[in-house]
C-alpha cells in the first residue's frame, strides 16, 4: 500500500514501489450516481486517467459526515492485485486519478472501484 502525502491543487499523491499516484477532486458537483469511467486513452503508454464518481446516497452508504469508503484497486491479466491505487474515506464527488505504469510490462489490467454496496471493473491495455 502507498503513502499519504498532502497533495498538489487539493488533491493527494500516493507512492508505490512502482508508480507514482495523484487523486484530484474535480469540482463541488455531487453526482447522483455511481460511476466508473473508461480509462483514457487506451491503450495507453506510459500512463492513463482513470475517472470515478462518489455520489451522495445517504447515511445507509456513507460514513462519518457523509463520506464514502472508497477503494480503488488494480489487478493484472491473472486478477492479481497490482496495487491499491485509493483505499480511504472521500466525500461526494467526482474524481479523476492518474497511473504511470512506467515500471510495468505491456499487457491488459483491470481496475476495480469499489464504493460501499457498489462496484464495478474496466479493463484497460498498455502497449510498450
Amino acid at each position: 500500500m502507498g503513502y499519504l502525502f498532502a497533495g498538489q491543487e487539493g488533491g493527494y499523491v500516493y507512492r508505490t514501489t512502482f508508480t507514482t499516484i495523484g487523486i484530484e477532486n474535480l469540482g463541488t458537483g455531487i453526482p447522483v450516481n455511481f460511476n466508473l469511467y473508461q480509462n483514457y486513452p487506451n491503450p495507453f503508454n506510459p500512463s492513463t486517467t482513470i475517472k470515478f464518481d462518489v455520489p451522495s446516497v445517504g447515511e445507509r452508504h456513507s460514513g462519518i459526515s457523509g463520506f464514502h469508503t472508497t477503494k480503488l484497486i488494480l489487478y493484472d491479466i491473472l486478477g492479481k492485485v497490482i496495487t491499491t491505487m485509493v483505499n480511504e474515506e472521500l466525500k461526494p464527488g467526482s474524481y479523476q486519478i492518474q497511473w504511470d505504469a512506467s515500471g510495468y510490462t505491456s499487457g491488459v489490467y483491470f481496475y476495480r472501484v469499489i464504493i460501499g454496496d457498489y462496484s464495478a471493473t474496466n479493463k484497460m491495455m498498455l502497449v510498450k
